[in-house]
This record gives structure tokens, sequence and C-alpha cells, in this order.
């Protein structure tokens, strides 16, 4: 019979024993820590969710003065948050939906075609509010600081990054286009865009697929 202090262990076994089980020990913490990570993300974006939901809810309170009639505008916005959300799936649909209820009371307040709009900021951003080009043209509809921020009456540069304050630069510079074009949107945009014909004729080709996409919504 073998006794307790006749039994010996090889020291390269005991290495391996001993490095398994703190790879263990420390794959355990390693869990915990990444688990405590996802729990603080998680309510990172709740509280971002919470946050872009009460902005949609100010934003619609403070622009029910522009409610051309409620059912018409109700589905103008559904379709337009569709088909952000249809094309650029990556959007989240809170932000899809602030954009919507934005453009459609933007353009009844200032007497613009939303389908311009729509089409106007898919060709600048891609529905993206914190789109930023080298040109340091900013937000939605891609307008610069420096250049239009006195006439809009804006205090800062990340003001055009508010999807509600970006949405209405855009128009009010589009506007501005509009009369020295004297009402031909083409030459707007032209003039917009700082005169590139092929833009032009993209904004005029996401129209038409707007239009499209309103319509087969429609007869569904």
């Amino acid at each position: 019979m073998t006794s307790i202090k006749e039994i010996t262990i090889n020291k390269p076994i005991l290495i391996i024993i001993l490095a398994t089980v703190i790879v263990a020990w420390v794959g355990l913490g390693m869990v915990n820590v990444d688990s405590n990570k996802c729990k603080q993300r998680l309510e990172v974006a709740k509280a971002e969710h919470r946050m872009y939901e009460k902005e949609r809810d100010i934003l619609k309170s403070k622009l029910t003065q522009f409610v051309y009639n409620e059912e018409v505008d109700n589905l103008a916005i559904g379709k337009v948050r569709d088909y952000i959300l249809h094309y650029y799936k990556k959007t989240p649909p809170i932000f899809a939906e602030i954009i919507a209820i934005s453009i459609i009371k933007n353009c009844n307040k200032h007497k613009i075609d939303p389908a311009v709009i729509v089409g106007l900021i898919e060709q600048e951003s891609a529905f993206n509010p914190y789109a930023l080009s080298n040109k340091q043209a900013r937000g939605l509809t891609q307008v610069r600081f420096t250049v239009w921020g006195e006439t809009l009456g804006l205090q800062n540069a990340s003001q055009l990054h508010e999807i509600n304050t970006g949405i209405e630069s855009g128009i009010n510079v589009l506007k501005k286009y509009l009369g020295d074009a004297e009402g031909d949107l083409a030459e707007a945009l032209y003039l917009y865009v700082g005169k590139d014909r092929k833009y032009v004729k993209d904004v005029y080709a996401n129209i038409g697929k707007f239009g499209v996409f309103g319509t087969l919504t429609a007869e569904e």
C-alpha cells in the first residue's frame, strides 16, 4: 500500500494544473467584467432612447401650430419614416421618426414639398444627423456654419447636428436659393450644392424614388 508521503506529482504536470486553475479563475472574472459592461451599455442605450423619445414629444408639441391636416400629416410622417427605415436600415427607429416629424412640420411651415427635402437630405447625409464633410458642412442638410451661421441665427456649429435645427436650416438655405432662381427648383439645388448638375439629377432621382415608395405603400 502506498503511503501519502510516497505520492509525488511531476512538476510540469503541477504547473499545467495551476495554470489551468488560474486561467479559469481569470476567465470567470472576465465574464463578470464583460457582463457588467453589457449591463452598463444597456442602461446607457435605454437612457438615450428615453432622451430621444422626450425630444420627439417636445418636437411634436412645438410644431403643432404647423399642422396642415392631422390625419394627412400622420400618413406623411409614417411614409417618410418607413422610407428611411426601408433604405437606411441602420438608422435607429426613433431617429427616423423624429426626422420624419421635423420634415413634415417644417415643410408645412415653409410651404415646401416634403419630397424635395427628403431627396435633398438623402443625397446630402443619407439621413445621418451627425454627418460632417471635409468642408465642415454639417448635419442632415449639410449646411456650413461659417457661411450660414449668422444668417440663420445659430449660436454654434453643433446646432446643425440637431435634427430639427439641421432640417429647418437647410430649408431656409434652399428657400433663399429658390428666391434667387425665381422659383426654379433645379437651379436652386444647383446653387445649394455649389454648382453641380449631377447633384441636381441625383436629388431628382431620390425624389422620384420616394414618390414611387409612397405610391406602393398607399396601394398596400
